[in-house]
């Protein structure tokens, strides 16, 4: 945020039960922040696919 990639947020707001692309357009007041969580959850994604992966060929393996 200090790099002006986001708004860094002015006020503090309670959105706990909306999605978090809405919620992150809410709290920064940037369109930006949509395209932020995209690349985020992208890289989440990238991380626990591996794990996911392994645990899937254990509980295949597990089954037969």
């Amino acid at each position: 945020m200090r790099l002006g990639l986001l708004n860094i947020p002015a006020r503090m707001i309670q959105i706990g039960q909306i999605p978090a692309p809405f919620s992150s357009v809410m709290i920064t007041q940037d369109w930006r922040a949509v395209i932020w969580y995209v690349v985020l959850f992208i890289i989440y994604m990238a991380t626990w696919y591996p794990f996911f992966k392994a645990y899937d060929k254990q509980l295949l393996a597990e089954g037969e």
